[in-house]
C-alpha cells in the first residue's frame, strides 16, 4: 500500500437532539453516500486528475504562481493514488457503510449515542457526533471501527483505522499504512457533507499529526478543502504518511467555475511568505477567474504553526488510539 498523508473529520455543533429507540420492522436504514454530494461540487478538472501528474519531487523548490500552485493542489489532493487521495479515503467509507446498512434490519435500535470529539485546541470545529452502531473489522497489519448513527437530521460517521506497527515509529516501514480517522456528517437529505482526516504517524519518538478538512453542499455548488501538517523536515517525505506536499497550511475554495486559494505554499522550514490566487478552474493562470463570491472561506485557517501551538499531535492520539469519550454502549453489527 502506498504512503498516505491523512486528513481531517467532521464540523458538527453540539445542539440538542430528541431521540427515541424502536425497533427497525426488517426495514434496513439508508445512509446518503458522501462521495456523490462532494463530487457534484468539484470542477471536473479535479474529479479524477491523473496519477501521473503528480509532482515527482516532492520538496523541490519551486517559483510560487497561480499555475504551479493551483496544479498542486489539484495533483496532490485530487490524483487517484496520490499521496493525499481523500476521495478513496471517502469511497471506502461509503462502501463499508452500504455493506452494513442491511444488517440494521435485524437488530434493534438504540438511543443514539453522544461523543465528545476531544479536539483540543487544534481549531475543528467538530464538538459532538451520535452514534448508534459500531462494527470492526481487519486489514492487512491494520484494525479499525466503523461507528454511525442518526440524530437530528443528519447522520454521523466515524471510520478509526489504527496500523498495528504504529508505535514503531517508523521503523521497518511502519508508515506504509495510515493510523487515521474519517469523520463525517451528513445531511438526511444528501444536500451537504463535512468530513474531516485527521491522521498521526510517529516518529523519532514524537506524534505527527496532519488535517483534511471538506466541506460539500449541493445547494450552493460551493466546495472547500483546507489542509495543514506538523510536518518539519524530519520525517522522510517519501515515506512520511503526515507529509501533505502542500506547505504550511493551504485553503482551497470553488463554485465548479471559478477557484480561490490561499496559503502558505512553501515547504521551506519558515514556510514563506502567504499567496493568494483566482483562477478559472479550466485555466489556471492568473487573472483569468472571478471569485468575488467565493473569497471568503468557512473552513479551517489552519497551519503547521497553529497546529504545533495546539499540540495537534497528541490531540490525534486522544481521537484515534484512544477514541477518548467513544460510548461503549453501542449496537454491534
Amino acid at each position: 500500500m502506498k504512503a498516505w498523508s491523512l486528513f481531517g473529520i467532521v464540523a458538527v455543533v453540539a445542539i440538542p437532539v430528541a431521540l427515541s429507540a424502536c425497533w427497525l420492522n426488517n426495514t434496513a436504514v439508508s445512509v446518503p453516500e458522501v462521495l456523490p454530494i462532494v463530487q457534484d461540487t468539484l470542477p471536473e478538472e479535479f474529479i479524477s486528475a491523473g496519477e501521473t501528474e503528480r509532482a515527482a519531487g516532492i520538496l523541490e523548490n519551486r517559483s510560487i504562481s497561480a499555475e504551479n500552485d493551483i496544479s498542486e493542489i489539484r495533483s496532490r489532493l485530487f490524483s487517484p493514488g496520490g499521496p493525499t487521495d481523500f476521495q478513496a479515503c471517502i469511497k471506502r467509507l461509503d462502501d463499508r457503510i452500504d455493506e452494513l446498512e442491511a444488517r440494521t434490519a435485524r437488530v434493534r435500535t438504540i438511543d443514539a449515542k453522544p461523543w465528545s470529539v476531544p479536539v483540543g485546541d487544534t481549531g475543528i470545529p467538530l464538538k459532538t457526533m451520535y452514534f448508534q452502531y459500531q462494527s470492526s473489522y481487519t486489514g492487512p497489519n491494520s484494525s479499525g471501527v466503523l461507528y454511525y448513527g442518526n440524530a437530528n437530521g443528519s447522520w454521523f460517521l466515524a471510520d478509526i483505522q489504527i496500523y498495528d506497527r504504529f508505535e514503531l515509529g517508523g521503523e521497518n516501514g511502519s508508515t506504509e499504512i495510515p493510523t487515521m480517522a474519517v469523520l463525517s456528517r451528513i445531511d438526511e437529505d444528501a444536500n451537504s457533507a463535512e468530513v474531516y482526516q485527521l491522521g498521526i504517524e510517529k516518529w523519532n519518538g514524537e506524534d505527527h499529526a496532519v488535517i483534511l478538512q471538506i466541506l460539500a453542499n449541493r445547494s450552493t455548488g460551493v466546495f472547500e478543502i483546507a489542509t495543514a501538517s506538523t510536518y518539519d523536515g524530519t520525517i522522510p517525505a517519501n515515506t512520511a504518511s503526515m507529509y501533505t506536499g502542500l506547505g504550511c497550511g493551504v485553503r482551497m475554495k470553488t463554485d465548479g467555475t471559478n477557484i480561490y486559494a490561499t496559503g502558505m505554499f512553501s515547504n521551506e522550514p519558515d514556510c514563506g511568505d502567504p499567496a493568494a490566487y483566482c483562477v478559472r478552474s479550466d485555466d489556471f493562470s492568473e487573472g483569468t477567474g472571478d471569485c468575488a463570491g467565493i473569497s471568503t472561506f468557512s473552513s479551517m485557517d489552519i497551519t503547521k504553526e497553529s497546529l504545533n501551538a495546539a499540540n495537534a499531535g497528541p490531540v490525534m492520539r486522544e481521537i484515534i488510539i484512544r477514541k477518548t469519550g467513544m460510548p461503549q454502549d453501542l449496537q454491534e453489527l
